[in-house]
């Protein structure tokens, strides 16, 4: 028998070492080995190479299945703790954190959005595009918004069709000036030309644009082209937060630096921003858990292919088949199914909904459900791999007798428990 032993740990490839970080879970590895020494018949284990590569192989993937629930099952998972934003009314707003960490913000946020902000909106005079009617000359004007003011010069060197002119200032503009773009546009007659200028100068903190010609007592360009007429003034954004009126220079804001918000349209009916879990990262984190346990109803299907009389590993599928049937209510609340060969699939739509709604968390934290029993049988796989191979019962066990009467039986546990840790 410890030859035996001996062949199975030499004939497998090198497998991941998992780390068991607490005393008492060696303590109580150990005791389980033990018990199943004294309550369990004699047997001969068929140690074909087949047997040994399916006993490693189970165990290995009962150890990852068992330590994956663990980690999800700590209240302390961060996959469950990861929070994002749910807007109920897209069309007209938008929400998208700016950190991981949501604490300190409402469940549920409701923004009635009562006025959009508005840029303002100049149109120049109209000028016949062939005319020269400006005077050569140098042009000093300033552009006014709020506190900040640009003093800009436009030179006119010679006199040059109103269309130059117009296309020039244009470019001193938007090279000058930030928040704004002008552009040369057709005016209502043909062959006529002004300047349209968009301001948004609420939202770079300043205010309403003005443009002033520096020499009152002259007649300059401010003048000519009449930049100053204002077809739509700037205005605020009007909004309620939890029915606080709150203002903004811009459709965009921050909430408590936690929450970029765009207000998009105007509605009577308020729209509501709910703190929610991370879908996309809670659905991450049961996929690493399906493909555990999918790991490890591979290795069995794949050995029952190959032993087709191996009703051993036929019983290990029958369990882990019947505990996803009995809680199969509970996993299609949450957008997992039991296929027909054992495995466990996912729908992501039902699956991140579930995430969102929170039924997903739900699942791994109950204590008499499907992970709870799921858990108690990949720890009892972890230990007891043989379980599940070839064997010939040899005698019975003596209930009349306590001591262990196969030591060499421990031996062959144990070298399947120390191949985890060394």
């Amino acid at each position: 028998m410890i030859q035996a032993i001996n062949n199975i740990s030499s004939n497998q490839p090198v497998k991941r070492r998992q780390a068991i970080n607490r005393r008492y879970d060696r303590r109580r590895v150990y005791d389980n080995i033990i018990n199943l020494n004294k309550s369990m018949p004699f047997y001969k284990i068929h140690l074909t190479k087949e047997n040994r590569e399916f006993s490693i192989g189970i165990k290995d993937a009962a150890f990852a299945l068992k330590e994956k629930i663990k980690e999800m099952i700590d209240p302390d998972f961060r996959g469950f703790q990861c929070r994002t934003v749910d807007v109920s009314n897209e069309e007209i707003l938008s929400a998208y954190p700016l950190e991981e960490d949501l604490s300190g913000l409402p469940e549920n946020i409701e923004i009635r959005i009562k006025q959009l902000s508005s840029v303002q909106i100049n149109k120049s005079r109209e000028l016949l595009s062939t005319s020269r009617a400006l005077a050569p000359g140098v042009y000093e004007f300033m552009a006014k918004a709020g506190s900040k003011v640009y003093n800009l010069i436009f030179y006119q060197e010679s006199r040059r069709d109103n269309l130059t002119v117009l296309k020039e200032m244009a470019d001193l503009l938007n090279s000058s000036i930030p928040g704004i773009n002008v552009v040369v546009e057709n005016g209502h007659s043909r062959d006529y030309y002004r300047l349209s200028i968009t301001a948004d100068m609420l939202a770079e903190g300043g205010g309403r644009l003005v443009f002033e010609d520096v020499d009152s007592l002259r007649f300059g360009v401010v003048d000519f082209l009449d930049m100053n007429r204002m077809e739509k003034a700037p205005a605020l954004s009007e909004f309620e937060i939890n029915g606080l009126s709150r203002q903004t220079a811009g459709n965009c804001f921050k909430l408590d630096n936690k929450l970029y918000i765009i207000l998009k349209a105007t509605r009577e009916e308020p729209v509501y921003i709910r703190i929610v879990p991370d879908g996309s990262r809670i659905k991450e984190a049961v996929e690493d858990f399906l493909s555990s346990y999918n790991s490890m109803i591979n290795i069995v299907n794949q050995h029952m292919e190959a032993n087709s009389r191996n009703y051993s590993a036929y019983k290990l599928l029958s369990e882990l088949k019947t505990i996803g049937q009995i809680y199969s209510d509970e996993l299609l609340a949450c957008g997992i199914a039991v296929c027909e060969d054992g495995s466990l699939q996912m729908d992501e739509n039902l699956a991140e909904l579930a995430a969102r709604t929170g039924r997903m968390e739900g699942l791994f934290a109950k204590s008499n459900g499907f992970i709870a029993r799921l858990k108690h049988k990949a720890e009892a796989v972890a230990v007891n791999p043989m379980e599940y191979i070839d064997k010939t019962l040899i005698t019975y066990i003596d209930a009349k007798k306590s001591n262990s009467r196969y030591p060499y039986v421990t031996s062959m546990y144990s070298g399947l428990f120390y191949n985890a840790l060394c």
